[in-house]
């Protein structure tokens, strides 16, 4: 599938406070959900699992519900300007509730073959996103880590994190 001048909408997103800022195992934990709406200029002329499928036109691909769990080393850094926190070695895992496809002008506008194919899509969206999902997933993650560090690299820890400098302090003497 060939996607041209693409365009993400993230619609209701919720982001959970971070789970958790472990500075004495190192951790960091934050979940988020989100619906993503993806429209596009499409050109397919291939499978889907075993159906196939051929058209040029207009698509929305529709995600509810994805929920996204990221788990990562951090580590404070040490700069001029005092702390920072930085993550490192990121991991994820995801669940997507549900997904639907509609492509404008399948097999040429074919009807019953494009009601077939919807239906075929719409009903097997779980194998479909198998594997079209870890890639954008991936992508939303790499984002969210890098402006989490941008974050972080502007704020210093104790800014933060209340009671930091006690926590170390109370550390350093044990």
């Amino acid at each position: 599938m060939f996607f041209r001048k693409l365009y993400i909408i993230l619609k209701d997103l919720s982001i959970d406070t971070p789970h958790g800022i472990n500075l004495l195992e190192e951790k960091f934990s934050l979940s988020f959900r989100v619906n993503i709406t993806v429209a596009a200029k499409y050109v397919v002329d291939g499978q889907i699992l075993i159906l196939p499928i051929k058209g040029k036109g207009d698509a929305v691909v529709k995600a509810r519900n994805i929920e996204v769990f990221i788990k990562s080393k951090v580590n404070v850094m040490n700069e001029s300007d005092g702390q920072h926190l930085k993550l490192n070695t990121p991991s994820y895992t995801y669940k997507i509730e549900k997904t639907t496809f509609k492509f404008q002008n399948l097999f040429n506008g074919n009807k019953q073959l494009s009601d077939a194919t919807h239906q075929f899509a719409n009903e097997n969206w779980k194998q479909i996103m198998d594997d079209l999902a870890p890639p954008a997933v991936k992508q939303i993650v790499r984002t969210t880590i890098r402006n989490i560090n941008k974050f972080f690299a502007k704020v210093t820890v104790p800014q933060i994190m209340i009671g930091y400098d006690e926590l170390r302090r109370s550390n350093s003497t044990n």
